[in-house]
């Protein structure tokens, strides 16, 4: 199939991209700029991403652009607080979903790092929660409060929360990480609920910081026409200039929406790598690491005949075979003997040699060595891939 190599998927990708912006184009969710800028971001999800982050993207903008219409006319009255309308632009989408993008596209240089898939899904968990929180929270009953003074704040006030904003920022990372948990497809993954809980405190955590950077140093002019205050600048919707009340000039909503998913990617990358160290035990040891590893043996000595005892023809006995000094242990092993593999008679233990009569045959005893503490399950055998 063309999507089977890496050229299909890409070409498959463009088109994908181009027809999902176009739609949106035409459905009046994006502007001309801001479907330009959704083709080229589906692009990288699509055409190098694959079906995988492409899925959390399409949930992220399905939710996103249905839960914007709804209520819609509810919520047009605090549109004047709003730096933009309902349209999304080319800012807004590289806002939301450029830090997903820009993992993908460093798992081409990494690509078995754990933390590009996590970083992806958690920037997308952020974006998810930030945007049904604004979306939502301003239905709530009861009036919003700052973040920061926890003091009354009008509606739509940047830096406001409420219980119901927070409750749709929750559900809205758990949209996303429910299939990311899923999905994750490294090698000895955490549990499923590890993984679920991950991604969601990352999301909420994300839309927390949006908040926190809204009551604090997002730029937030006043209209004095209309003395309100507003993220809209230069000009506020009633068409008057407004003027620089708080916060940096350049951090606008947009640089804002940015931050939220950057803190929950790097939020969701640093807990799994604490996790990581958690888990891992590293091998110590005091011993000065050996080049060469022999098995010494009480009962066979190197190069001389095996005796009857310890083969078949006689008492099939198992040889007392002990390491060199100077071997670390590892300090952890299950019964003190490890994982048992299977040997040529496909069973666990040992199995003396069962030679025809005749010729000498030479045994040789093969050491198996790992610098880390291997997860093969019991009964594993060499011909079994690794």
């Amino acid at each position: 199939m063309i999507f089977s190599t890496p050229f299909g998927q890409l070409a498959a990708g463009i088109v994908l991209a181009i027809l999902v912006a176009a739609l949106a184009y035409r459905a009046g969710t994006l502007n001309r700029n801001g479907a330009l800028a959704a083709a080229l971001l589906g692009m990288i999800f699509f055409g190098v991403g694959g079906w995988q982050p492409s899925l959390l993207l399409l949930l992220f903008f399905l939710s996103s652009s249905f839960l914007s219409r709804l209520f819609h006319r509810k919520k047009s009255i605090m549109q004047e607080k709003f730096s933009k309308g309902s349209q999304r632009d080319a800012a807004q989408v590289l806002a939301n979903g450029g830090i997903a993008g820009i993992f993908i596209l460093l798992g081409l240089f990494f690509p078995q790092a754990g933390w590009v898939w996590v970083g992806c899904a958690a920037a997308l968990a952020a974006a998810n929660a930030d945007t049904w929180a604004t979306e939502l929270g301003v239905l709530s009953p009861h009036p919003p409060r700052s973040i920061t003074s926890f003091k009354i704040v009008e509606r739509g006030t940047s830096g406001g929360v409420s219980l119901t904003g927070t409750l749709a920022a929750l559900a809205g990372a758990s949209l996303i990480a429910l299939p990311a948990a899923a999905l994750w497809e490294q090698p000895n993954p955490p549990s499923f609920f590890l993984r679920f809980s991950l991604f969601t405190a990352a999301g909420l955590a994300g839309s927390l910081v949006d908040s926190l950077l809204g009551a604090t140093l997002q730029a937030i002019y006043t209209c004095p026409v209309c003395q309100k205050e507003t993220e809209r600048h230069p000009v506020h919707l009633c068409g008057s200039p407004t003027t620089h009340k708080r916060g940096l000039p350049w951090l606008n909503n947009d640089w804002v929406n940015t931050a939220c998913t950057l803190s929950g990617a790097l939020l969701a990358v640093g807990m799994l790598v604490i996790n990581h160290a958690m888990v891992t035990k590293p091998v110590t040891s005091k011993i000065t690491p050996l080049t060469e590893i022999r098995l010494l043996s009480q009962s066979v000595g190197y190069a001389e005949t095996i005796p009857a005892t310890y083969t078949r023809d006689g008492n099939d006995l198992t040889p007392y075979i002990e390491l060199p000094k100077g071997l670390a242990r590892l300090e952890i092993m299950s019964g003190g003997m490890g994982t048992q593999g299977i040997n040529d008679y496909d069973n666990t233990g040992y199995d003396g040699p069962c030679p025809p009569a005749g010729d000498v045959h030479q045994n040789i005893f093969t050491l198996h060595a790992f610098d880390m503490e291997p997860d093969l399950p019991a009964g594993f055998g060499k011909a079994d891939p690794l």
